[in-house]
């Protein structure tokens, strides 16, 4: 045997040992989370849900000084597509992908797969985010475009958009998706588990508006910002036009924000292994 053959011979003897030395959900992760962003990408429910925040950012951008659109009412109806719309949608897409498993039709399926069921709640999980941040994506597109197309200079600061995207809508997005793999698994329908989320939603929005001068809301999951009102007065216009101000939460960076975000998204991880625990006890007690 010559020593390409023996060494191929060699490469295919040690394939097993290192597949074996893998854990089997860290390989099927991947394939999992492909395949719920497939079906998660098939519901309308992205679609409706990017409609309804496009027209929140669109009608608030326009809104400005003159009608024309300014970076704070831009970051203003940014924030409100995300906090009131796009929280929703990734609650939605979530949960229908948690509670379709407990058909029965599919919850034989589901109980006998020979991986820790936390595996495809993770996956659904992944999906649920990649998704619901894609939307976010999506929305930022639209606001730049809104703000050009409306003769907004092009050096627009963008500093604040990325600080409410990486401490309030990430965060929201994450315990939001984990939130909807915890109540998917413990209430197994979807109507049930919709109707406890909107009501803690209606509870989380109203705390953060009843005191406006409390600017970080720690009961807001939909981490929404409150700005502040700037009047600029025109005499020879005889008019007022009002503005908009972040400094509160940017100038310099609150220290309530920070908490809030890192907060949440430790709870979302939270959610998610304790949605995977009972997932896997509800197995053993089958068995």
């Amino acid at each position: 045997m010559s020593s390409s053959s023996m060494a191929c011979a060699g490469e295919a003897a040690a394939r097993p040992a290192i597949a074996l030395g893998i854990p089997l959900w860290s390989r099927k992760l991947p394939s999992l989370v492909i395949a719920e962003l497939r079906m998660q990408w098939r519901s309308p429910v992205w679609a409706v849900g990017l409609l309804a925040a496009l027209l929140v950012v669109y009608t608030e951008t326009g809104s400005g000084l003159f009608g024309w659109p300014t970076i704070n009412h831009a970051l203003n109806g940014f924030q409100e597509a995300c906090t009131k719309v796009i929280v929703i949608v990734a609650f939605l897409i979530t949960l229908s992908s948690v509670t379709r498993d407990y058909y029965k039709t599919r919850s034989d399926i589901l109980f006998s797969r020979p991986f820790h069921l936390g595996t495809t709640l993770a996956a659904k999980f992944a999906a649920g985010v990649t998704v619901s941040l894609t939307l976010v994506a999506m929305l930022i597109l639209t606001v730049y475009g809104r703000l050009l197309l409306g003769g907004a200079s092009t050096t627009y600061e963008t500093t604040p958009f990325s600080l409410a995207i990486v401490f309030c809508t990430i965060p929201a997005i994450l315990y939001t998706c984990g939130l909807a793999a915890l109540l998917g698994v413990v209430c197994r329908r979807l109507t049930v588990a919709l109707a406890i989320f909107l009501a803690y939603f209606a509870f989380a929005v109203s705390s953060a508006g009843h005191n406006w001068d409390v600017p970080v809301s720690m009961a807001d999951f939909t981490m929404s910002l409150k700005p502040e009102r700037c009047g600029i007065t025109l005499h020879e216009m005889g008019g007022t036009w009002a503005d908009l101000s972040f400094s509160r939460y940017f100038s310099p960076l609150s220290t309530e924000l920070i908490t809030r975000g890192v907060l949440y998204t430790l709870l979302s991880f939270t959610l998610l292994g304790a949605a995977g625990i009972i997932m896997e006890t509800r197995r053993r007690t089958r068995s």
